[in-house]
């Protein structure tokens, strides 16, 4: 990764940020430019990646549309996805990238969820889960309180 100049960081997340806002392409290619861009400027030390992902994500929920999950098993498409974009100043590989998790998420609304925000069968295994916690660690594991936690991989 080229390292940025600190004061070159503003402009650059300015210019992308306008160029994100103008952009009359579909979502899916406009969050993938957007994605290898903003890992471009390389804003912090550590936690590009993931900040990146989370803004995708945001954007992806804001318009309606369910997250993706790029998963630890892809990385090595995920980092040539990069490198074909820097090198050839091709999208095509991080768009594909993004397109076929949009469409695995949209798959699980549609197929499994019926539309819902969450499939039916997260219920029982929500108070399984909650009878199985509060016997081995006491209160606070009520099938609502799991449903408000947040358990994530972090795959970096």
């Amino acid at each position: 990764m080229i390292k940025q100049i600190h004061y070159l960081i503003q402009p650059k997340m300015e210019q992308l940020l306008e160029a994100y806002r103008k952009s009359t392409e579909h979502i899916i290619p406009r969050l993938a430019r957007f994605h290898i861009e903003f890992e471009g400027i390389h804003l912090f030390i550590d936690g590009n990646g993931r900040t990146g992902r989370l803004l995708v994500n945001l954007e992806l929920m804001k318009a309606g549309y369910p997250p993706i999950d790029i998963k630890f098993t892809d990385r090595v498409a995920y980092y040539n996805a990069f490198d074909e974009y820097h090198v050839n100043h091709n999208l095509n590989a991080m768009e594909t990238m993004v397109y076929a998790y949009f469409e695995i998420g949209r798959m699980i609304v549609e197929e499994e969820q019926h539309g819902a925000n969450r499939a039916a069968y997260g219920t029982p295994l929500l108070k399984e889960l909650s009878v199985y916690l509060t016997e081995q660690f006491g209160k606070g594991y009520s099938a609502e309180n799991l449903k408000l936690m947040h358990i994530t991989n972090i795959d970096e």
